[in-house]
């Protein structure tokens, strides 16, 4: 039998999508959701003809990440209901369409 990691009670499931037969989350981690809803300030307020524009730059070690983690990183959580019918594939693509 499959040992499944245990998520922490701070982090938030966020509901996208439903089929017939399965649920659709996204994972947040609480530092995650804070840095998305709380806007980042420049460090340079106004920009000129000889000020460079602002950079991003993908950060591959994120210490605020643990090794705990990362099984979850950049995942979607699938849950499979317990039904004994299922939707058509086309009804559920529409549903995820729209």
């Amino acid at each position: 039998m499959d040992v499944l990691p245990e998520l922490s009670p701070a982090i938030k499931l966020d509901y996208l999508a439903e089929g017939g037969a399965n649920i659709v989350y996204r994972i947040i981690f609480p530092f995650a959701e804070e840095q998305v809803l709380e806007p980042q300030l420049s460090e340079i307020p106004h920009y000129s003809a000889s000020t460079p524009p602002p950079t991003e730059i993908d950060d591959t070690i994120n210490p605020d990440i643990n090794a705990d983690n990362d099984v979850t990183s950049g995942k979607l959580l699938r849950l499979r209901k317990n039904v004994r019918y299922g939707l058509p594939y086309r009804d559920t693509a529409r549903d995820f369409q729209t």
